[in-house]
């Protein structure tokens, strides 16, 4: 079963009067998700509209799924599970808000396939704030130092223990993020083991944010496959070269960058759902100073620059009603700085809330 849904929902903030479209959260109606994971905050405006995305829900199967919701006092409203089911958009569960009820909505997730879903709000015509869920096939730790000197490699090993017997491993990626930079490290398997390395030459200082994620054989539309597991954030601090590196983790070769002062400029991209990076930062241009010796520029471990355009038409999903989907072109990348992990699902969305 392709039962794909982005975790990014907020990329395709798309919509007419009177077509159930997906709005930016403007506070109205909101949807929270207990011991949800915090992800490095994220917005990203399209066509005017802004989203932030911080944090991504994760239950295991049979565990009770309670949607903590917030509206105006005289509303009514439907809180919606939705999933990709066979290509096409699939409302999963649904439960109504009553006006003068609790406003919170428990789910059972017994039935629940790993993989990955959007919890949403409905009302009168349009959804509100998406809050991505993952049922994970797979439970994901990964371990990192406290703090490393800013040179050499780091070499991060997640571990996954089997929580359902329904799902293949395709591949395990470490994502290693903060608010203005983020390295994507596909890890190589190695017997029952995964490893990956990241240059410490080419990452800025800073703090941190470590996730290993895991995705299955199920392709989305994109050309991301499924998410069907994701660690806990652990931190990382990245210090100047001359900090010693505390107890964790292992490091790898270490190799010393030695030009003076120089400036990298970046090539500016568009601040679209489909413009991807391998790496983001907050600006379009980034300054390194390492040890003075030569005046060779320092490079990044690796930087892919993909474009994808936006799909020329769009989808209207309306509750209790198929629609054929519109797929969108690939992404494989970061927006905005947002990483991978959370774009896996994200031309999904476009099946699933687009108007």
């Amino acid at each position: 079963m392709n039962r794909a849904v982005g975790a990014i929902i907020c990329c395709l903030l798309v919509g007419t009067a009177g077509a159930a479209g997906l709005s930016a959260q403007d506070g109205s109606f909101t949807v929270a998700i207990a011991d949800s994971i915090d992800t490095p905050s994220q917005e990203v405006t399209i066509d005017g509209d802004s989203y932030t995305v911080n944090s991504i829900a994760r239950i295991s199967q049979g565990e009770e799924l309670t949607v903590r919701t917030d509206g105006p006092d005289d509303e009514s409203y439907r809180v919606y599970i939705h999933s990709v089911e066979d290509g096409s958009r699939s409302v999963y569960d649904t439960k109504h808000v009553s006006a003068d009820g609790s406003r919170s909505v428990s789910f059972d997730t017994s039935s629940f396939e790993a993989g990955s879903y959007v919890v949403s709000i409905y009302h009168d015509g349009t959804y509100y704030d998406p809050h991505p869920l993952v049922i994970p096939a797979y439970d994901v730790t990964v371990s990192v130092p406290d703090s490393v000197a800013a040179s050499g490699t780091l070499e991060i090993t997640p571990s996954l223990t089997e929580a359902t017997g329904d799902e293949t491993v395709d591949s395990v990626e470490i994502v290693v993020a903060n608010d203005d930079t983020t390295r994507r490290l596909e890890a190589t398997q190695s017997g029952e083991s995964y490893v990956a390395h990241l240059n410490l030459d080419s990452i800025p200082t800073g703090d941190y944010q470590v996730h290993a994620v895991v995705y299955g054989t199920e392709a989305t539309p994109g050309e991301t496959n499924e998410v069907i597991g994701i660690s806990d954030a652990t931190g990382l601090t990245v210090e100047a070269e001359s900090a010693s590196t505390t107890s964790g983790g292992t490091g790898g070769s270490s190799t010393t960058s030695a030009p003076t002062e120089s400036t990298t400029e970046a090539t500016p991209t568009e601040t679209t759902a489909g413009t991807t990076d391998r790496e983001t930062t907050a600006s379009s241009t980034t300054t390194q100073a390492t040890t003075p010796a030569s005046t060779t520029e320092s490079t990044p471990q690796s930087t892919t620059d993909t474009t994808e355009e936006s799909p020329s038409s769009a989808t209207v999903i309306t509750p209790g009603t198929e629609t054929s989907p519109t797929t969108p072109s690939d992404s494989n990348g970061v927006v905005g700085g947002t990483p991978l992990y959370l774009l896996a699902l994200l031309a999904s969305i476009a099946l699933l809330l687009r108007s």
